[in-house]
């Protein structure tokens, strides 16, 4: 569900050190990527497609325009924060198949 993704990112953002109205910005963005995300990948299945490389190539797209927003709010260390602590943790991860 949309909400608990967005606060489990959130919770994540005391490595950030935001502001209350940086939080509060940060919480929108984040909850807009995943409702968009979200109407993305049904939108693709609704074709009766499960195309994985385009599922792939609009997540992509969508976290980079997520990724233009945040540059934003975000001091260059923030960012940096965002880019190498946060934002890995919250890529969707691929099932390893087990031999």
């Amino acid at each position: 569900n949309i909400a608990e993704r967005t606060k489990a990112v959130m919770e994540k953002k005391t490595v950030l050190k935001l502001v209350t109205a940086a939080t509060s910005k940060t919480q929108t963005i984040i909850a807009d990527f995943y409702n968009v995300q979200q109407k993305a990948m049904e939108e693709i299945r609704a074709t009766g497609s499960m195309d994985r490389e385009a599922m792939m190539v609009k997540r992509k797209e969508l976290a980079e325009a997520r990724d233009v927003k945040l540059k934003t709010i975000f001091t260059a260390e923030q960012f940096k924060s965002w880019v190498d602590e946060i934002e890995p943790s919250i890529r969707p991860q691929r099932m390893q198949k087990s031999n």
